[in-house]
């Protein structure tokens, strides 16, 4: 009976050692959105050779970094990236996901430890389709559409100090009063009062169908450029007068043959009479 104990107890040992390499390697994972790592310092399966730290990286919208350390049996640096692009890509819908896999060594131990959290690439603001110009209250100036940087579309109406007034489209990255006053006051070196609209977050052309908020006196300030009359030339007036002439001189004549008709007719009546 202790015989057969031993004997278990030798294979299991056996087969620990058998399933180790000797090999140890970091393993685990950290990421941008995690906040604090997770990893261990772990012997390796037998048929590991080597430590393995694989990064990625994602830039614009939803930007992240991460870092995985591990161990494998063999080395193809091509072939581990293109798995780790598929796996994001499945997994949670990401394209233009850069990673790089640094293999250690052959047989060393720890050489992946060396590795750390690669920085998170900047993040691109989205480009808005909007409506961008300026009007002053004359009605002077222009407006059309265009893409700018941002995530709201917005239309502003506001006085200057001097109760200048003007009308802006364009976008921001926010969609706070006091940013677009800020700015403004800054452009114009001018205390600022506005009236402000935001589209809804990252929308395109919300902005295109505002019109003129009913805080500011605009609406009654506003005025334009007096209409200005075609000016007839000479030939055109010399032909007028002719065309009214003629007209006189039918009218004439209408009148005349008229009084013949009536002439006539009373002279006849008076001879029946």
């Amino acid at each position: 009976m202790q015989l057969i104990v031993a004997l278990i107890f030798l294979f299991t040992i056996l087969a620990h050692l058998n399933c180790c390499s000797g090999l140890r390697c970091k393993i685990g994972h950290f990421s941008s959105n995690r906040l604090s790592e997770n990893s261990t310092i772990e012997t390796c399966p037998a048929e590991a050779q080597y430590c393995l730290a694989i990064t990625c990286t994602k830039g614009g919208a939803q930007a992240f970094a991460s870092i995985e350390w591990t161990c494998e049996k063999r080395q193809n640096n091509k072939r581990c990236a293109e798995i780790m692009h598929e796996a994001y890509k499945n997994l949670f819908g990401y394209k233009n996901v850069y990673c790089d896999c640094n293999y250690g060594e052959k047989g060393k131990s720890l050489e992946n430890a060396q590795f750390v959290l690669p920085p998170v690439p900047p993040t691109t603001p989205k480009k808005l389709e909007c409506k961008i110009g300026k009007f002053d209250a004359k009605g002077y100036g222009m407006a059309w559409p265009g893409f700018c940087l941002g995530h709201y579309c917005y239309m502003a109406s506001c006085a200057k100090a001097n109760n200048e007034t003007f009308m802006r489209w364009g976008c921001s990255e926010t969609n706070r009063y006091s940013e677009i006053v800020n700015l403004f006051g800054e452009q114009y070196n001018s205390k600022m009062t506005c009236h402000c609209l935001f589209g809804k977050m990252d929308a395109d052309e919300t902005n295109v169908m505002n019109m003129l908020p009913p805080l500011l006196p605009m609406a009654s300030t506003v005025t334009r450029p007096p209409a200005v009359m075609p000016t007839k030339s000479t030939g055109d007036e010399n032909a007028s007068s002719q065309n009214t002439a003629a007209v006189h001189h039918c009218i004439l004549i209408l009148f005349m043959i008229a009084s013949a008709i009536f002439h006539d007719n009373f002279l006849h009546l008076g001879s029946i009479i």
